[in-house]
């Protein structure tokens, strides 16, 4: 039976790599284009010096980065990481919905960043996603006004981009 199983899937990796996947000088060049645009839109972002002390890095995840698409990409799952203060004794805490957690600083006073609290806290001292999305889009919409879109529609923390 497991020989049968490994077969079987020797038979599927063979069709996903033949068929389905993107053949690898297309992977390639997508993350070649990618990169370029991604390194171009993150420097535009970081003129906003609040986002530049902040930036960590780029989290690549989705069906395209797990090797897992189908056809041709039409998106890339991208995640920008953020650094938060050091101080202020950041805890973090379950919520009622499953897979959730907040980020509550106990120590607010001892955050010497008087922007971060009023841009990123709610009046709890809670990391506020309603705040976090509002000043990322902010950021993300003037670093897109550079280039010359036919549409750029912000909706939630999802940017549906249309190149003319």
């Amino acid at each position: 039976m497991a020989a049968n199983l490994n077969n079987f899937e020797n038979v599927l990796q063979a069709i996903h790599s033949k068929y389905i996947s993107l053949p690898e000088h297309e992977v390639r060049r997508n993350n070649e284009i990618l990169n370029r645009v991604l390194n171009d839109l993150i420097s535009e972002m970081k003129k906003d010096a609040f986002f530049a002390a902040r930036y960590n890095r780029i989290f690549y995840g989705g069906s395209y980065f797990d090797g897992l698409k189908v056809g041709k990409p039409e998106e890339f799952d991208l995640d920008i990481l953020l650094k938060v203060p050091k101080l202020g004794q950041p805890v973090l805490t379950h919520t009622n919905e499953p897979g959730y957690l907040s980020l509550r600083f106990d120590a607010p006073a001892e955050l010497p960043d008087e922007v971060f609290k009023r841009k990123m806290l709610d009046e709890r001292n809670y990391l506020s996603t309603k705040k976090v999305r509002e000043w990322m889009i902010g950021i993300v919409t003037k670093a897109l006004n550079k280039y010359d879109f036919s549409t750029v529609d912000a909706r939630e923390a999802t940017y549906h981009l249309t190149v003319s």
